[in-house]
């Protein structure tokens, strides 16, 4: 349920674009057969159009139900194109897994916005182990890839080597 709330506006957006899709079929038809052949004779207007405005709204309501159904579905999703054959996802779970790379042979880049300090201390105060920022930093150093101390070096000669003015 929390994975459709935070994607309400993906889904909707989806769901009124098939909507829209399926009444312009509908009206490309209704260029053959004409409209009010699916109505009795009898009927009066307003319930042509509240028949109308009900069938627009289950159509909506199925298409909502369908794309939440895509969402719960998929692990990864591609909200945007930005370009020169990059895109942009929203993807669920851990994002330090290896699993979670569809591509094995394609490097990809997590991006964790932090602050503009190169902190790399991860004790509650500063940096809370709770947080992405503190997370990743502790995953590097448990997993023996860096300590503490050679992972703020390493960004102190990094740092040194760029021309970066205030």
């Amino acid at each position: 349920m929390k994975r459709i709330f935070i994607n309400l506006k993906y889904i909707n957006k989806n769901a009124l674009l098939y909507v829209s899709l399926f009444f312009t079929f509908l009206s490309t038809i209704g260029l053959f057969i004409p409209i009010n052949t699916y109505f009795a004779d009898d009927m009066k207007i307003f319930s042509k159009i509240l028949f109308c405005f009900l069938f627009l709204l289950c159509t909506w309501g199925l298409c909502f139900l369908l794309s939440c159904l895509y969402v719960l579905s998929k692990s990864r999703i591609k909200i945007m194109d930005v370009g020169n054959n990059h895109y942009v996802y929203v993807q669920y779970g851990d994002i330090f897994s290896s699993e979670l790379i569809s591509e094995k042979y394609l490097r990809r880049n997590v991006v964790i916005p932090v602050n503009r300090c190169f902190d790399t201390k991860v004790d509650d105060n500063l940096i809370s182990k709770n947080t992405l920022h503190g997370i990743s930093f502790t995953k590097l150093c448990k997993n023996g890839i860096y300590t503490q101390e050679e992972l703020s070096e390493k960004i102190k000669k990094c740092l040194d080597k760029k021309i970066i003015k205030n």
